[in-house]
């Protein structure tokens, strides 16, 4: 069986959100060179080299005479989702590590997101109409995946997205950090339940977040009053 893992590489006009998280939190700042390892078609490579950051791209099908040269952060961005076999998926993240001289930003599907219904099962994940492979973890799943093949505890910075951290002394600034930075609103968690209770409405804001990395405004959301409500 064939999987088209080359049809999961997506166009968009602004950065991924975990390259977002990187700029945000300082684990990317001035001076820091970038590689994109599994780049897709390259437009963060494109969007970050407009900013003025040393960024080299490479993708197996895409970009595969790109520079996979070490540098200080790398980026592993929904790459591990798509790839239908866990030891090449595993061998992908020991590269991608072995490249990353200061951190490794490790980014993958999370299963709050929509899965499609048109979808059979595949290994441990599934295969879409499209042909192509997708892996959802849940959050912790992810964490513990990347820590047991990495032998490295790995952060989490947002949902399905972790930094992994060459030294103990910037694991520890950045989560000095995260101490630091105010939360502006109050968080309430959602459990499993809820979660699967109002799945269907929350689909639309999952897939608009997802795909722009931002929350929408409530014009740009069909159902925004019932995702407010």
């Amino acid at each position: 069986m064939r999987i088209h893992r080359h049809k999961t590489a997506i166009g968009r006009t602004e950065l991924s959100r975990p390259f977002q998280l990187a700029l945000a939190s300082g684990v990317i700042k001035d001076g820091t060179d970038i590689l994109d390892y599994g780049c897709g078609r390259g437009d963060d490579v494109r969007v970050l080299s407009a900013l003025g950051f040393t960024c080299e791209g490479w993708d197996p099908v895409h970009r595969p005479d790109g520079n996979r040269q070490a540098s200080d952060v790398v980026n592993l961005g929904y790459v591990v989702n798509v790839i239908e076999d866990p030891e090449e998926r595993a061998d992908a993240l020991v590269q991608a590590w072995a490249l990353a001289k200061k951190a490794l930003v490790v980014a993958g599907r999370v299963d709050i997101q929509s899965q499609p219904e048109d979808a059979d099962a595949l290994g441990d994940g599934i295969l879409t109409s499209r042909g192509t492979f997708q892996k959802f973890f849940t959050q912790d799943e992810l964490r513990i995946w990347i820590e047991r093949v990495l032998k490295v505890d790995p952060i989490a910075a947002g949902p399905g997205i972790f930094f992994v951290f060459r030294s103990d002394l910037d694991r520890q600034r950045y989560s000095s950090g995260i101490l630091r930075r105010a939360i502006p609103t109050r968080v309430s968690l959602l459990d499993d339940e809820r979660i699967a209770e109002h799945r269907k409405s929350l689909e639309p804001l999952l897939g608009f977040f997802e795909e722009r990395g931002r929350l929408p405004s409530a014009d740009e959301l069909p159902n925004a009053s019932e995702v407010i409500s």
